[in-house]
Formats: C-alpha cells, sequence, structure tokens
C-alpha cells in the first residue's frame, strides 16, 4: 500500500514537472492529467489555481476547465474569485461554464454520499 502510494506521489509529481515543459502541448496534457488524478485533491487544486495565475491563456483556460471537473468547495471557491478578477470576457465565460459544471458534480457527489449513509442506515436496521 505505502508503495503504491509513493507511486501516485511520484506520478503526479512528474506531471506537475510537465507543467513546466517547453512543449504547450505537452503543459495541456499534463493539466488535464493532473484534474483527473483522484489523490492528493488539495495539491491538484493548489496545482490548477497556481496555474491559473501564472499560465499562458491556453493554460489558463485548460485550469479553469479542469477545476469545473473536480467539483469541489475550494475548486468552486477558486472559480468564484476568477469569475470576480477583471479578465477578457472569454475566460470569465469559461469561468462561469467550469462553475455550474463544478457545482453540478458536486451535488452528484453529495446525492452519492446521502445515498451511500441511507443505505448503510438501512443496514443497520435490518441488522
Amino acid at each position: 500500500m505505502i508503495i503504491e502510494g509513493f507511486a501516485l506521489k511520484a506520478e503526479f509529481e512528474f506531471l506537475v514537472k510537465l507543467t513546466q515543459s517547453n512543449s504547450l502541448d505537452v503543459r495541456l496534457a499534463a493539466i488535464g492529467a493532473i484534474a483527473k488524478t483522484t489523490e492528493h485533491k488539495a495539491f491538484v487544486i493548489s496545482t490548477l489555481s497556481n496555474i491559473i495565475k501564472f499560465g499562458s491563456a491556453q493554460e489558463k483556460c485548460a485550469a479553469i476547465q479542469a477545476l469545473g471537473e473536480l467539483g469541489s468547495q475550494d475548486a468552486i471557491r477558486i472559480l468564484v474569485d476568477e469569475i470576480q478578477t477583471p479578465n477578457n470576457h472569454s475566460i470569465k465565460k469559461l469561468a462561469i461554464t467550469a462553475l455550474g459544471e463544478a457545482i453540478k458534480k458536486m451535488e452528484l457527489n453529495e446525492l452519492q454520499e446521502d445515498k451511500t449513509s441511507h443505505e448503510q442506515k438501512l443496514r443497520l436496521r435490518v441488522m
């Protein structure tokens, strides 16, 4: 188990290093892969937030979309901040769309958690 966690961490760190590549295509692919990482969620969000702050316009757009896919409170907070930040219209529009996706994803996650909790309570009652 520890070895698997170490491998996941090493792979994630490698993806973060790829965001510094000279190739825009590699950087964008790394951002997309980071968003799909299920471990280290706080670090994922922090990494995407830094890309939004310091990346090129294309990297910023990819990171905004990635935050929308995550659907967490922290992702939502960053997207709201981005909407309130003076920037170009297309990035603001993308952030609004990503915010909608993040809220929808978060609501689906909460519904799944509620369903699981309800099923567990029913099992306890049956026992």
